[in-house]
């Protein structure tokens, strides 16, 4: 009997990325939404916010893909972060309760990393990371863009917040400003965070 072998599929593109965990063992929320309308996502992120507001920050939200005007609202691709310090199982309750993809709920128990990733650099063309550089590739997708911290307002709960990841957004997301109440949180320095280089079958 004839033994199959599975098809490889060769990436579409490659990119850089931050994963969720912390040094401690402690994560931050990733959430990744797919073509979804805005005003949607934000119904979504008040319900979120006021189930779990003792545990979160204000959500960071970007743009992942550009977003079209339809008839229906703004329809696009979103990345939402909160950056408050969360243990493992915390951090999953909550990403449970958000109508992400179902493989980015089971990323972290089906990768060696054991922690979700989102992209922070352009998406580039797969060049194979053993003869090319990904800098040095062209560009088939922009990096995600900031679009607005939500809910607005000063009514924050103070939370330990990883700084590490919060200065890597503000440093590495062009107009990624951090509201004066984050800063006025527990801003926790102790975390080395992890940038991955990927690639992708997706463009």
């Amino acid at each position: 009997m004839k033994e199959e072998t599975k098809e490889f599929k060769k990436p579409i593109s490659e990119a850089y990325g931050i994963t969720n965990k912390c040094a401690d063992g402690q994560y931050i929320l990733f959430a990744d939404y797919d073509k979804v309308y805005l005003h949607v996502l934000l119904k979504e992120l008040d319900n979120i916010f006021k189930k779990y507001k003792t545990f979160l920050t204000q959500f960071a939200i970007l743009e992942s893909s550009k977003s079209i005007l339809t008839k229906n609202g703004t329809l696009g691709s979103f990345h939402v972060v909160s950056f408050a310090k969360l243990p493992y199982q915390r951090m999953r309750e909550i990403l449970s309760f958000m109508s992400v993809d179902d493989n980015f709920y089971k990323l972290p128990q089906n990768t060696p990393y054991r922690a979700n990733t989102l992209r922070i650099s352009p998406k580039y063309e797969y060049k194979g990371f053993s003869n090319s550089e990904t800098k040095d590739g062209t560009i088939i997708k922009d990096a995600p863009k900031f679009v607005c911290w939500f809910p607005d307002g000063n009514n924050i709960p103070i939370v330990k917040v990883s700084a590490g990841h919060l200065k890597s957004y503000d440093y590495l997301i062009d107009n990624f400003s951090i509201p004066e109440e984050l800063l006025d949180c527990d801003l926790d320095y102790s975390s080395k965070i992890e940038l991955k280089q990927y690639d992708s079958l997706g463009r």
